[in-house]
């Protein structure tokens, strides 16, 4: 519950800005993170499936367990990009409609939202509305374009850094990672997610710091769109099968993370 993580009561005289962290006592089970970006709900290829067995696998999981949604949560189709507002299959009330829908049974367990270039940039560019506030608004967390978070993990600060992303996406594996790494690297974080790429996977770099070894876990959140008649099927572009991570924080603060590819868990929701 989302009362449990705050020091109560005292964040009833406060403000969020002024809750210094959130507070998890972990023995043997592991703090779960789940970093969820790039649904696109709303778009013809959204693959609602595979999204709803990600949202069962999360309510099923009895950890503690935290939830950040990374941007590009709804497709906000625009005339001026392309065809996209021919293609969605709702229009944005009910994209943002659904998405409450789907999120409001954890909404005690998210701690955040940030802007995608879909459901934030372009509403924004053209009518400066913020639709992503609307749903921090609903689940009683923020909205913003670099999301910093600071945990409280067996009383020692773990730090959680996420944004939605920006610019091309890299085929090659090991140029996504670089360019998370240089885009984010001078972020103090022990944890650092990053969507937009549409493809799912971690990579750790160690650092030496007063003579001590830190590690810091840059994770790539993943898509829910499938390749069957999509813009990347159509561009002939490499298809990356839908897929999203789940981050496992234990006692000592040893970070790891599961990736969940739709072709290894659930191979009958594939459509190419």
């Amino acid at each position: 519950m989302k009362a449990t993580r705050f020091k109560k009561k005292m964040e009833d005289k406060m403000t969020k800005e002024e809750i210094p962290y959130k507070e998890y006592d972990i023995n043997k089970k592991p703090l779960h993170i789940y970093c969820i970006s790039d649904t696109h709900i709303g778009s013809n290829v959204f693959n609602k499936e595979y999204f709803e067995y990600a949202l069962n696998l999360i309510k099923k999981d009895k950890h503690q367990k935290i939830i950040y949604l990374n941007g590009d949560i709804l497709e906000v189709g625009s005339k001026s990009v392309g065809n996209s507002a021919f293609k969605q299959k709702i229009n944005v009330n009910e994209q943002l409609e659904t998405a409450i829908n789907y999120f409001e049974p954890l909404k005690d367990y998210i701690c955040g939202v940030t802007k995608g270039n879909h459901d934030s940039k372009r509403l924004l560019k053209d009518f400066d509305f913020e639709l992503t506030q609307v749903l921090a608004d609903r689940f009683d967390c923020t909205s913003v374009s670099q999301l910093k978070d600071t945990l409280l993990i067996n009383e020692e600060p773990y730090n959680v850094y996420a944004t939605h992303g920006k610019g091309s996406a890299p085929v090659q594996p090991h140029l996504a990672y670089g360019k998370v790494m240089r885009e984010t690297g001078y972020i103090n974080a022990d944890l650092l997610f990053y969507g937009h790429i549409h493809r799912a996977g971690s990579i750790q770099q160690v650092n030496l710091i007063n003579k001590e070894y830190k590690r810091k876990t840059f994770v790539l959140t993943g898509h829910f769109l499938s390749y069957k008649d999509s813009y990347a099927e159509e561009m002939s572009l490499k298809p990356i099968p839908e897929c999203f991570t789940r981050v496992n924080v234990d006692k000592n603060l040893n970070t790891t993370v599961t990736i969940f590819n739709i072709d290894e868990t659930c191979p009958e929701m594939v459509r190419i």
